[in-house]
This record gives structure tokens, sequence and C-alpha cells, in this order.
């Protein structure tokens, strides 16, 4: 009982923390506690939207929810070097994968900007690997500045 009541404590608190950095999100609980402040507020909004189906309100465009919402593409870009860490760096060394292929269109390369993204990678390995996870999106992000290579998502 006691390890249950201690996961529960950390789901809420990294709740609250999400909550508290930047809001409920969207769903029925937002729309239950529109306006109010503090941190109750903020709490039963984001239990009343994770314990209530999301699925219809983002799909029906209700409860304040936007179908295409996007995730902020720095964070996916964090995300997947974070999560893929160890099959991206095989990929790069080779400068060619199904991992290096999904990292570099998270910067929304045009296919012949890809080819030469990915190539700069491989070319660039050994400065890669000595800093770890940091290096690869600056080194991406430079050598797409750098080359000119035609990418919207920078």
């Amino acid at each position: 009982m006691k390890h249950f009541v201690n996961f529960v404590t950390l789901i809420l608190v990294s709740s609250i923390s999400y909550a508290a950095e930047t809001g409920p999100g969207c769903g029925m609980g937002t729309q239950m506690f529109k306006g109010e402040k503090g941190l109750g507020p903020h709490v039963m909004a984001l239990t009343t939207n994770q314990s209530s189906s999301q699925n219809s309100a983002i799909t029906s465009g209700t409860s304040g929810c936007e179908a295409n919402a996007t995730v902020r593409n720095e964070m996916k870009k964090i995300h997947f070097v974070d999560s893929n860490y160890d099959e991206l760096i095989s990929d790069i060394a080779k400068g060619d994968g199904l991992f290096l292929e999904a990292y570099t269109s998270l910067f929304g390369c045009k296919k012949e900007s890809l080819i030469y993204l990915q190539q700069n990678l491989k070319e660039n390995y050994h400065q890669i690997i000595k800093h770890k996870n940091s290096k690869i999106l600056f080194l991406t992000k430079e050598s797409i500045r750098n080359n000119n290579y035609s990418c919207d998502n920078v």
C-alpha cells in the first residue's frame, strides 16, 4: 500500500508541476474550471481531463481541443534524440538508416536536402559522439544553415 501511495503522489506531483507550467491543456476539466486561478482548479481540471475521454473532444473540436494542434518541433527533436540515441548514432555512422531518416525528417527538409544533410552528419560523426546528445541537434541545425538546405523546421 505504501508503494501505491508513493506512486500516486509522484504522479500527482509531476502532473501538478506540469499543470503549473503550461496549464491543464484542453478537455472537459479545462472547460469546467475555465477562468479559475490557483493550484486547486488546475489540479481538478487536469484530473478531470485525464480521467475523461479526450478522443471525442479532440476529433469533434469541443472542449477547447484543436485537432490540428502540433507538438513543439524542438521538443520532438530533443525527445527523438534522447529516446533513440544509440540507434541514431549507428545510422549517422553509416550515413543511412531508418532512425537517421526519421530524425532528419523532423527538420522538414526537402528530399534532396535530406540526402545532403544525412551525408553531412556522417562526415561529422566523430564530432557528434564526443559531446553526446547536445551536439547532434547543434550540428544538424548548423549544417542546415551553413549549406542553405531547404528545410522548414530548423
